[in-house]
């Protein structure tokens, strides 16, 4: 569970360059789009630590079931961040009825969230992952 909430700090690392680079400002929709942007992150993590944890109960390597769990993964994590970024593009350029641009950092903080965060989860997390089992293992062996 540890692992899984190390992605929050990575995307608010997206929200804050993209609230930067656009000068928004934080608001009640950039809030809400955290808060959104927290729930697609966390669950790219679980995809990857479920599945890897899956092979290991297979019998394989920590090290074996991370470079298999990476690559199977990848397209359905890069899949569903792509599918959000498109839907979010009308949002964030403000186009749509009256009162889109209230609406327009939402998209922007959620676009450049899922941006950041989709590609360090991919590298961040199962690093992490690594390096706490192997940390464990180490420990039960002293013990």
């Amino acid at each position: 569970p540890a692992l899984i909430l190390m992605t929050m700090p990575l995307a608010m690392i997206g929200v804050v360059i993209s609230l930067y680079i656009t000068g928004q400002n934080i608001g009640m929709m950039v809030m809400m789009g955290i808060i959104m942007l927290l729930g697609i992150v966390v669950n790219a993590a679980i995809l990857i630590m479920d599945y890897t944890q899956q092979l290991r109960e297979q019998g394989k390597t920590t090290k074996e079931a991370l470079l298999e769990a990476g690559p199977t993964k990848l397209k359905p994590i890069l899949m569903s961040g792509i599918a959000i970024i498109f839907g979010m593009l009308p949002m964030a350029l403000g186009i749509g009825e009256a009162g889109a641009e209230m609406r327009q950092p939402l998209g922007i903080v959620s676009i450049g969230g899922i941006i950041i965060s989709t590609f360090m989860t991919l590298y961040v997390i199962p690093a992490m992952y690594y390096f706490t089992t192997k940390r464990n293992v180490k420990h039960v062996e002293k013990v």
